[in-house]
């Protein structure tokens, strides 16, 4: 495999706090609001995204895939586990 870029990365941490502060002072990551997001989330200079969040329990553990179809929009898939 090899990684060309990121579109989303994500964190979940007991130290939200502080790892919102370190990502935004430290990385100089600009914090984005993003509606229905229990999460404090940066935008990349290349329009990806990094998350901190809390962590969640075993049984709200998810899974992710992005991909472009053939109209050339990116979607999600997403899959509970746990």
């Amino acid at each position: 495999m090899q990684v060309k870029g990121l579109v989303y990365v994500s964190t979940r941490t007991d130290s939200r706090r502080e790892m919102a502060e370190f990502v935004r002072e430290v990385l100089g990551l600009q914090p984005t609001p993003v509606d229905g997001m229990d999460a404090e989330m940066f935008a990349l200079p290349d329009r990806s995204s990094f998350a901190v969040t809390s962590p969640d329990g075993p049984s709200d553990t998810q899974r992710y895939i992005h991909f472009r179809a053939p109209d050339g929009h990116l979607y999600e898939l997403v899959e509970p586990i746990g």
